[in-house]
């Protein structure tokens, strides 16, 4: 029974088994016939976003490439795909039919290796709690309107499929091949009611003069649950997973930023560790990111201190070629060491310069208490900076040169020259 109408019971050794249940809790009638296949096991196809490992709130899940979607077919009009910037659904074989359904613990999902959803006592999410779904996503369409239509629905309580009495509402994705969040309110639909089952969004709709072909889709970066309408609105402002960055902080937007541009990564699947100073080796590579460098052809060792092999050896390779770094001295480029702030303003100048934008610009950093301490070799950098914007003191009357730079304040100078 390959449609899930009926329940199929196997006999397995001297015991028998369920090994089949109707997808929605009764049986109908259908066309069935039995086919009985023998051979080498096939692989399984894989196109359904699941969760095999189990995280302990179900509320926020991320498919940025950390390995939380397991993708699983059940729809033979689309195929998926794990990327960084999340799972890739995309039309295949399109007749009028493309959805992805995001499932929170279905009876029989194998969520954990030693068992499944129901046995493993999987998490729930009680969906009356969490009204709100936010939506993080991009187009991926050859059709050049600026909308995509979609629909989305909530399977919940006895529910577990698609159905007129969950339909939670539509979306209009905008098209411009940047990610956007979408609030959909259940609140008000009361079929949508108890534990959560599965979100469907049924997208890539031929409406309103759209085409579809095979290809088009959308990037889904991660779906985010909310108990009220200000938290959702607050949630659809930024998109990265980092639980150390509420969104009130000073860096929030900058460290949103760079998640999405791709600059600066998270130092886990949740962290961004904002007060974490930034190596030397971390700001060639950040640089490096920033530029689009293609690194396949550096390999060979520059530094005495650079081993070839690292995670930072291309990145400081390009650099030095490029002459963004001659290194520390001594023939050392010191890969561990923190980038000062001083430091940071010489990486932005030359960079800048190899850019070919004009840095003649410069600001009077002479009243500031400690400009005795800036190196001779970064004032002219650091006044540039300063008349930038880039950087701005550290207290009223203070440049703090030597000062090793976080994270955060990376991300803030990141932002600000990109986007100047």
């Amino acid at each position: 029974d390959g449609g899930g109408s009926a329940e199929m019971v196997m006999r397995q050794g001297d015991d028998y088994g369920v090994l089949n249940r109707p997808s929605d809790g009764r049986e109908r009638r259908v066309i069935n016939s039995l086919i009985l296949s023998v051979g080498p096991a096939r692989e399984k196809t894989k196109n359904e976003v699941r969760i095999p490992r189990v995280p302990a709130d179900l509320t926020s899940l991320f498919f940025t490439g950390n390995k939380n979607a397991e993708l699983v077919n059940v729809n033979t009009q689309s195929k998926m795909t794990q990327t960084p910037d999340g799972v890739l659904v995309q039309a295949d074989r399109y007749n009028g039919n493309v959805n992805l359904n995001i499932c929170y613990g279905l009876p029989g999902t194998a969520a954990l290796a030693d068992g499944n959803a129901v046995t493993a006592e999987y998490p729930k999410v009680d969906i009356d709690e969490y009204p709100f779904i936010v939506l993080d996503m991009k187009a991926v369409t050859s059709d050049p309107s600026p909308y995509q239509f979609q629909t989305v629905y909530a399977a919940s309580g006895d529910d577990w499929v698609s159905t007129a009495s969950n339909f939670a509402g539509f979306n209009n994705v905008i098209n411009d091949d940047e990610f956007h969040r979408y609030v959909i309110d259940t609140s008000a639909v009361e079929g949508i009611s108890g534990d959560l089952h599965v979100i469907s969004v049924g997208f890539l709709l031929a409406v309103n003069g759209v085409t579809v072909k095979d290809g088009d889709g959308v990037v889904l970066r991660s779906v985010r649950l909310a108990k009220t309408a200000e938290e959702a609105a607050d949630l659809a402002k930024y998109s990265f997973p980092y639980t150390d960055v509420p969104s009130g902080k000073w860096y929030a937007k900058a460290a949103n930023y760079c998640f999405e541009k791709g600059y600066i990564s998270g130092t886990t699947d949740t962290t961004f560790s904002p007060d974490l100073n930034v190596t030397r080796a971390m700001f060639a590579t950040i640089l490096a990111k920033i530029d689009g460098a293609d690194l396949s052809g550096y390999t060979g060792r520059v530094f005495d201190d650079v081993p070839t092999g690292k995670w930072y050896s291309k990145p400081i390779a390009w650099a030095s070629e490029k002459g963004l770094t001659s290194g520390i001295g001594a023939g050392l480029f010191g890969p561990n060491d923190p980038v000062t702030r001083e430091q940071l303003a010489a990486f932005f100048f030359t960079y800048a310069k190899y850019c070919g934008e004009d840095v003649s610009g410069r600001a009077d950093i002479t009243g500031y208490a400690d400009y005795a301490k800036v190196s001779k070799w970064a004032r002219n950098a650091l006044s540039w900076a300063v008349d930038a914007g880039l950087i701005s003191g550290t207290g009223a009357d203070l440049l703090s040169p030597k000062s090793p730079a976080t994270r955060a304040q990376v991300a803030q100078m990141v932002m600000k020259y990109t986007q100047n």
